[in-house]
């Protein structure tokens, strides 16, 4: 996981909130901006709302748990966000030949680390494999405005992309209000531009992949780049003397 290494000076200007069940952090050098810092933080806020009206599954009444609820055959218009989530997951799948799938919903409900209530003492490998046979990135198609589902009961779980979106939105808000130089974090997911303190590349510190530690592990510089973290330490779950782990646990 990752830690902003942040030293005082006075051109560094820091905005905190939450989002996405976690935190976010923004380090930023205000120059020749267009906005104040009060009005930067609200239009943050504004775009972080809109970014999880869209994506997050813990609320009923997004736009990604409405779609769950539809059935197969119907296209389904979508906002520019969770159009532009989808198309990113397609890519990655296919780059990655499958191995990322956004469409695991029900697996991941039936492993209780989504948004049901857990229940691991009665499962069945019955239930996995129809959990499974809902999924499939082949299992919707996109157009320019609308999905269209075409494997019954398919369930969406953007989680593993939402954060990381999420960066890139308040990013393209920072560079709208003329920020040249700044450091984005929610829950872990990393955005640079430009430089931070004293005029050298944003450090950002790992800390060491042990449970509860806050132990820097490595410190790494980044200019104009992104940079993210998972950890099965972290995020894991326990049944009995098992132990299953999370890398990527939805928030």
């Amino acid at each position: 996981m990752f830690q902003s290494r942040a030293w005082a000076h006075i051109n560094i200007e820091q905005i905190t909130g939450n989002t996405m069940g976690t935190t976010y952090t923004i380090q930023l050098r205000l120059q020749n901006n267009l906005a104040t810092k009060q009005q930067i933080k609200a239009f943050v806020e504004q775009e972080l709302e809109r970014v999880n009206s869209a994506l997050s599954v813990y609320r009923s009444d997004s736009e990604i748990s409405i779609l769950n609820l539809n059935d197969t055959g119907n296209p389904i218009l979508v906002s520019e966000r969770l159009r532009d989530v989808l198309q990113i997951s397609k890519t990655i799948s296919s780059q990655t030949y499958g191995a990322f799938d956004v469409t695991l919903g029900p697996v991941i409900e039936f492993w209780g680390v989504g948004v049901k209530a857990r229940d691991l003492q009665n499962k069945d490998r019955g239930q996995l494999e129809l959990a499974r046979s809902k999924t499939g990135m082949d299992g919707f198609t996109l157009s320019s405005k609308a999905i269209t589902k075409v494997i019954r009961g398919l369930e969406i779980n953007p989680s593993a992309v939402a954060k990381g979106y999420g960066v890139d939105r308040v990013a393209k808000i920072l560079d709208g209000a003329g920020v040249l130089n700044y450091l984005v974090e929610i829950g872990g997911e990393v955005r640079t531009r430009g430089v931070g303190v004293r005029g050298r590349d944003w450090t950002v510190a790992v800390t060491r992949p042990e449970k509860f530690s806050l132990e820097i592990q490595q410190l790494t510089n980044l200019k104009d780049m992104s940079m993210a973290t998972s950890g099965s330490y972290v995020n894991y779950i326990e049944s009995g003397s098992t132990v299953y782990s999370i890398p990527n646990k939805p928030e």
